[in-house]
């Protein structure tokens, strides 16, 4: 068996290498941190940016040998399956040098960065904040016959990513398998050329969410977004509706740029990013982003894991609870009857064309885990009316509706 060295900092999987015990979670690594800690006299080192004890360990003197517990049975129902391979998948990626450990970045950089989950092509997932004039020809481009569909099914995806990475986080967080910060990232004018700076933070939290609540219920009262939902819940429709998320914004830069706020960003300034100017009244915030900074993560999964595999994984997560979402969108009409807003078979070549352009990690064979398989949807469809009108020589022996179908049907 390896020793711990002293006055050494050590992560808990560093420490299960240096000793030669078996990575785990739950009840059996409850097990071996408290062997661990009985077996020594220790300190947890500070993290330099929160000002917070880290979670890894600096081992000061050795009290007594170690005895490595029994493997214990967890138990339990695992109700993470959504959860799962985004778990895995981080676990993987956070050897590698390209992974930002202790970097702070947006959750568009996370999703669609290298250096983060490279999950999504990043040009196609901004492109549902354009205008609808910007919208429609992108669109027409890529076969997408339904512009409002395109903006709808890709908030929807990003909700649920953004859902599925904070569970992912949080879970890890309390098996001690990550340390991170869940904050905001601040752009503001740096000179009149327009260069800017950003300071990121979790101290604001609760003033943003108290600013977007009172701006999204302002909004709401101006154009009747929906009247069953209020505060931050109405973020969603504010984000679908360009024209609208520029007055939120202009709002939300408008209520930032007061001195309580300015005063925190300055001090941060001043302790971490040290720029040569503070924010005020010509340095104003223009901006401002969620953004998480990971400080930890234990890279327990072998790096001869199929990353690949791992990521596709993910995206089939996501694409399963994104397409069971939107296609149980619902709408009542004036006399009470409830409609579906989407149609699995009308809708299914928009779809599939929108996941084939986002998605980094496309799997051509998913399954959906419904009775139609969208992804195989159109090929079948294709092949089905093709044969048909092989027998009859002309397409004037197909009903009205496998007509329409056969026009439908775009993608190879």
């Amino acid at each position: 068996m390896k020793e711990i060295i002293l006055n050494t900092e050590y992560t808990y999987s560093q420490i299960c290498e240096a000793i030669g015990w078996k990575v785990t979670t739950g009840n059996s690594k409850k097990a071996q941190i408290k062997e661990i800690e009985s077996s020594f006299e220790f300190y947890h080192p500070m993290n330099k940016k929160t000002h917070k004890e880290k979670k890894s360990y600096i081992f000061t003197k050795q009290l007594k040998d170690l005895v490595e517990p029994s493997v214990q049975n967890n138990g339990g129902s695992n109700n993470n399956k959504n959860i799962t391979p985004m778990m895995d998948y981080l676990l993987r990626i956070a050897s590698e040098k390209e992974f930002n450990v202790g970097t702070d970045m947006t959750l568009t950089h996370w999703f669609c960065g290298s250096a983060g989950l490279d999950l999504m092509d990043k040009d196609i997932y901004v492109e549902q904040f354009g205008s609808d004039e910007e919208l429609a020809p992108f669109c027409a481009e890529y076969h997408i016959s339904k512009p409002r569909l395109f903006r709808e099914y890709m908030g929807i995806i990003r909700k649920n990513t953004k859902d599925i990475f904070l569970k992912s986080l949080e879970v890890m967080a309390k098996k001690n398998l990550v340390e991170y910060m869940d904050g905001y990232e601040f752009y503001y004018k740096m000179n009149k050329r327009g260069c800017m700076g950003y300071i990121f933070t979790d101290e604001l939290n609760d003033t943003v969410h108290g600013l977007e609540e009172k701006n999204c219920n302002e909004l709401n009262d101006a154009y009747n977004l929906s009247r069953k939902m209020a505060g931050r819940q109405l973020l969603m429709c504010v984000y679908r509706k360009p024209e609208i998320k520029e007055q939120f914004d202009d709002f939300m830069n408008n209520d930032l740029n007061d001195i309580p706020v300015w005063d925190i960003l300055n001090v941060r300034i001043d302790e971490e990013y040290k720029y040569s100017c503070h924010v005020d009244d010509e340095h104003s915030i223009q901006s401002y982003y969620r953004a998480i900074e990971i400080d930890m993560i234990e890279d327990t999964i072998n790096q001869d894991c199929d990353k690949d595999g791992l990521a596709t994984a993910v995206t089939n997560v996501i694409r399963r609870v994104s397409r069971r979402e939107l296609l149980n969108k619902k709408w009542k009409d004036k006399y009470g009857n409830v409609h579906t807003t989407y149609d699995s078979w009308e809708d299914a070549t928009d779809i599939v064309a929108i996941e084939k352009l986002l998605f980094t990690h496309f799997d051509e064979d998913f399954d959906d885990g419904t009775s139609l398989d969208l992804a195989v949807l159109d090929n079948e469809l294709k092949d089905f009316l093709l044969d048909d009108v092989s027998r009859n020589g002309n397409t004037d022996g197909l009903t009205e509706e496998e007509n329409r179908l056969f026009d439908r049907v775009s993608i190879a």
